[in-house]
């Protein structure tokens, strides 16, 4: 099992970061994406926060894409990305 996770490492690295990334749209495009990929009404208020949460997200995947040449980055990475799963489901 180790060997086959050794040879797709880099892939694997690969397609967490791009899916990870992709969560800077809320960066970058806040009113569009709550409006289109969350499908809820887009409040000015909150833009702060969804801005912050999108950045967060953002880094997170850039961070993944630096582990893939800096296998010393892997573990944190990965922490730090099941810490940040966890707060979704955590009441």
């Amino acid at each position: 099992m180790t060997h086959i996770f050794n040879q797709s490492r880099q892939a694997a690295l690969f397609l967490a970061g791009l899916g990870t990334s992709l969560g800077g749209l809320y960066t970058l495009f806040p009113q569009w994406a709550v409006e289109n990929l969350n499908q809820l009404t887009y409040v000015v208020d909150n833009t702060i926060f969804i801005q912050r949460w999108g950045f967060m997200v953002l880094m997170l995947g850039c961070s993944f894409f630096i582990a893939m040449f800096r296998s010393a980055w892997i573990k944190p990475v990965f922490c730090i990305a099941l810490i940040e799963k966890l707060s979704f489901i955590s009441p």
